[in-house]
């Protein structure tokens, strides 16, 4: 009677000479060029993974070049994580920036429409709305009380001067 193999260690594969890529949808078995692979004994008993083995498409590999295989997927991931990680940073200090908001205000206030001559309201009440409610950007030198004093001709003379 033939003896079973009760070695439940996994085993390691790699692709061979004939193959570019190995893929076996019932064992979910799935290699790459220089990928090495650990299968499980019910890995290793599916047909097409024997066939493959048998036909020179996968190789098998030793522990030492999984292992080798294993420390080049940390170092990528230590890569990958040291790069977002440097990103994340980089996103946080441009965030927390002061200067860059002040920049931001700045060109916000910029993308506003400048007032024109076109701005100014036809009638005298919403002349000297209008002006009172600009006074900082047009830089007056009359104040509100000043302003209420003047007829509406005056007001709209005035309101062009800041223009010129």
């Amino acid at each position: 009677m033939a003896k079973k193999n009760t070695n439940k260690q996994p085993r390691f594969i790699v692709l061979g000479e004939k193959a570019s890529s190995f893929y076996d949808p019932i064992s979910k078995v799935k290699l790459v060029p220089n990928q090495v692979a650990s299968l499980t004994p019910k890995q290793m008993a599916s047909k097409l993974t024997k066939d493959a083995l048998r036909g020179g498409h996968l190789e098998f590999a030793t522990q030492e070049e999984f292992d080798t295989y294993q420390e080049y997927l940390e170092n990528q991931k230590t890569k990958f994580e040291k790069i977002a990680e440097a990103k994340i940073n980089k996103l946080k200090l441009v965030k927390d920036c002061p200067e860059e908001e002040e920049e931001e205000e700045e060109e916000e206030e910029e993308e506003e429409e400048d007032l024109t001559l076109e701005d100014i309201p036809a009638n005298k009440k919403d002349i000297l709305e209008w002006l009172i409610g600009n006074s900082i950007e047009l830089d007056m030198d009359l104040t509100e009380a000043e302003l209420k004093k003047l007829e509406k001709d005056q007001l709209v003379t005035y309101a062009q001067s800041l223009f010129v």
